[in-house]
Order: C-alpha cells, then structure tokens, then sequence
C-alpha cells in the first residue's frame, strides 16, 4: 500500500478543500440524504510538517521525493465520512481528476486546526516546511503526499488535485482505499 498516492506525490502541491471554495453543495446534498461512514482498508494519517531536508531519513522521520519529513500534530483513521474520485469539471475550474476525501468527527476539527496552522505559516513564508501536511496512507513510513496549504480546509475534507490523474487512475485509486 506504500505506493498507493504515489500518483499524488508532486513538489509544491497544493490541496484545495471544502472550506469555503465550493464544498457547501454537498454538505446540503448529504444533509438530505446523509450516507454511512466509509471503512478505509488501511489507515490514513494526517500530520503537521514541521521540519523538512534532503535524504538520508533518520529515525522518527518521514521520507517523500528525496526529502525526510518530521511531523506532529496529526491524527489517524480508518473511517471516514466519504471517499470518491472526483472527475473534471470545468464550469467549477477542475480540468484534471481528484480525490476526495470527507472526514468525520473529530477529525474534521483537526484537520480544520491544523490547515489554519498551515495557512498561516504560507501567508507568513509560502516556502516555509510548516506550510505543509503529510498524509500517510497504509501505516508506512514513506509519505503520500505533502501539499502546501494554501488555504484553510473548514469543512472537514481536502481534495487532493495535483493534476497528473487520469479519470481511471482517481477511480483505481479510491477502489483500492475502499474496496
């Protein structure tokens, strides 16, 4: 399960959310017909980067794309609110495929609190290590992916949206994470 965001892992990405940014047509969607949880088959963590360098990884550090990761911060689940493959859109400005994922609560909350983190560190240095989350899929020690924050993720989910998937591939990935 290692390379699962393999596809995901791109320097410099940024994960846009459910904050403000469009995310409340489907809140009011699943508030009218509300779904049940999703059991992921491996865990999802989400932590705080708080120091980045180049490879060689020491112990207690998380590697992705040459670079080691310290994090704090985070939280771990197997169950979230929702997980889909998110298809172009260009009326709403998406012209590739995504990843979706909708936590519940309490992860909802830090994840809320720690995007702020984040958001407030890129405003201060878009470059800064702290600008960033690591998301760990499937309890290894190699990081998915670690999206600068370009802005804070309120409504409980992010959409992971570097850009480099095809339709099948977000399809393909969410199976794996669901199925």
């Amino acid at each position: 399960m290692r390379a699962l965001f393999a596809a995901l892992a791109v320097p410099g990405l940024l994960v846009g959310g459910c904050g403000g940014d469009g995310g409340e047509g489907r809140a009011r969607a699943e508030a009218a017909s509300p779904k049940p949880p999703v059991e992921l088959n491996d865990e999802l963590t989400v932590s705080h980067v708080t120091q980045e360098r180049a490879v060689p990884c020491q112990k207690k550090e998380l590697e992705h794309r040459n670079m080691c990761y310290r994090v704090s911060d985070g939280f771990s689940t197997r169950r979230v609110k929702g997980v889909e493959a998110l298809m172009p859109d260009p009326e709403k400005g998406r012209t590739w495929a995504a990843v979706q994922v909708d936590f519940e609560s309490p992860e909802a909350a830090l994840l809320a609190e720690m995007t702020e983190k984040a958001n407030k560190i890129y405003i201060a240095d878009p470059y800064a290590p702290g600008a960033k989350i690591a998301v760990v899929y499937g309890g290894s020690e190699v990081v998915a992916v670690a999206p600068i924050i370009n802005g804070p993720l309120t409504s409980g989910g992010m959409e992971v949206d570097p850009g480099l998937f095809t339709d099948e591939e977000a399809r393909d990935l969410v199976a794996r994470m669901t199925a």
